[in-house]
């Protein structure tokens, strides 16, 4: 029983990106406060969930803002500024955000923009700080 409720999670869950579609090129719909996690697949941070809220402050290139990441069990909060940020076209069409930080480490992100069936828009690629490689995926924060 308990193997058939992980099966039916995993397909929901699955499906849920199966029938996300891109967004089309509009760098404004990136502008506001996006929340969710980075999940860290090698590195230091290997296997840990990671809190992070990316706050865009302008919609046009060069793309400003700052990642905020909240490590768990006292780790502590790390703030990112960026002023560098680029927006290119995938293989899809779709909006592609391209961050680099300064400083001789390797620290960058390539998110892609998306909605899902709702039209909630997030944010989704990959994430790599130091000597961790990860998965971010950011919703777009709903401002009532």
């Amino acid at each position: 029983m308990k193997k058939m409720m992980v099966a039916i999670f995993l397909a929901v869950m699955s499906a849920s990106f199966v029938f996300a579609k891109e967004v089309p090129m509009d760098p404004s719909q990136l502008k506001g406060i996006w929340e969710g996690t980075i999940e860290f697949s090698s590195g230091p941070g290997r296997g840990q969930s990671i809190f992070s809220v990316l706050e865009i402050l302008n919609g046009e290139e060069p793309l400003k803002g700052v990642l905020t990441n909240t490590i768990p069990m006292g780790g502590g909060v790390i703030s990112s500024p960026f002023e560098n940020g680029i927006l290119k076209k995938g293989k899809k069409g779709e909006l592609v955000l391209v961050v680099k930080w300064e400083g001789g480490r390797s620290r960058s992100m390539e998110l892609r923009l998306y909605a899902d069936k709702k039209g909630k828009m997030y944010l989704r690629g990959d994430f790599s700080w130091d000597n961790g490689v990860g998965r971010l995926l950011l919703y777009k924060k709903e401002i009532n």
